[in-house]
């Protein structure tokens, strides 16, 4: 019987899990799971928590190692959420609509001189938007 390896990337909240699947049936004996960074391209930028109708911004960093000009985009967000092109700072505040996790993917793309190609970097942000707590109002006793 060969055998059959299958790897792949699963984000389960804010954690990211490396499988390997080895075996031809797939039966129990046969998978097993392991943590190998350098088998996935997924890159998970950080993480972030905040409460619906507050602020939240995040400060995304990236540098060019020529000095090429370099601009921020996201290619899947949440409505509302904004990145600055220039100084990569995502802006957002979440809507009572809003609660749970949020996966931002974020592209940072070089500019180099004439006749040369652009490059990208990209990774996610996740984020987990909480319900914001208010407080209980007590009523007067009717007689």
């Amino acid at each position: 019987m060969s055998k059959k390896l299958v790897t792949g990337c699963i984000l389960v909240g804010a954690f990211l899990y490396v499988v390997f699947v080895m075996g031809a049936s797939y039966s129990p004996e046969e998978i097993s799971f392991a943590y190998e960074p350098s088998s996935c391209t997924y890159k998970l930028l950080g993480g972030a928590t905040v409460f619906n109708g507050e602020q939240l911004i995040i400060d995304v960093n990236a540098i060019d190692p020529d000095n090429d000009p370099i601009s921020f985009s996201v290619t899947a967000k949440p409505v509302g959420l904004a990145i600055n092109p220039n100084s990569g700072v995502i802006n957002w505040t979440p809507t009572i609509e809003q609660l749970g996790l949020h996966y931002v993917d974020v592209v940072v793309r070089d500019y180099p001189p004439e006749g040369s190609i652009s490059l990208s970097d990209s990774g996610t942000i996740v984020i987990q938007v909480y319900r914001t707590n208010e407080a209980p109002i007590l009523f007067p006793c009717g007689g």
